[in-house]
């Protein structure tokens, strides 16, 4: 299969599009992608979400996504995003960012998100990562 990156060669397309997809969480032709990609990160089913926000690069991080769910509780995920390169310890450098959220946010998650091939000394390194939710 192609990659899409050989089109759009930098990670900040990549960025763009997630957080294009995940603030449309709401729209009906994008719900089920959106959805079913945070189901994927987080376990929250898009019926329990109220609102979706993201910003790039805060605090470094490449993706932060701000979730309300209906209960007007809140999530938090955090994607270090990658196209063709390797974790380079971000996401353990991530961790004294995130601790700041720890109060607001009932739920944190930490993703690394790739859309080349992880190998397994990589995938072995990030899981070894503190607090990693998933490897994808």
């Amino acid at each position: 299969m192609k990659n899409i990156f050989d089109y759009a060669t930098r990670e900040l397309s990549q960025d763009a599009f997630l957080r294009w997809l995940f603030e449309n969480f709401d729209d009906t032709e994008l719900k089920y992608a959106a959805g079913d990609l945070l189901n994927e990160f987080c376990a929250i089913d898009i019926q329990d979400i109220k609102d979706v926000n993201t910003t790039a690069q805060w605090c470094n991080i490449d993706i932060s996504v701000w979730i309300t769910l209906k209960d007007n509780s809140k999530a938090a995920l955090f994607i270090e995003d990658k196209t063709y390169s390797e974790e380079h310890n971000q996401l353990d450098n991530y961790d004294n960012r995130i601790s700041r959220c720890e109060n607001e946010y009932a739920r944190i998650y930490k993703i690394f998100y790739k859309t080349d091939i992880i190998k397994d000394e990589e995938k072995t390194r990030i899981d070894n990562t503190k607090d990693t939710n998933k490897c994808k």
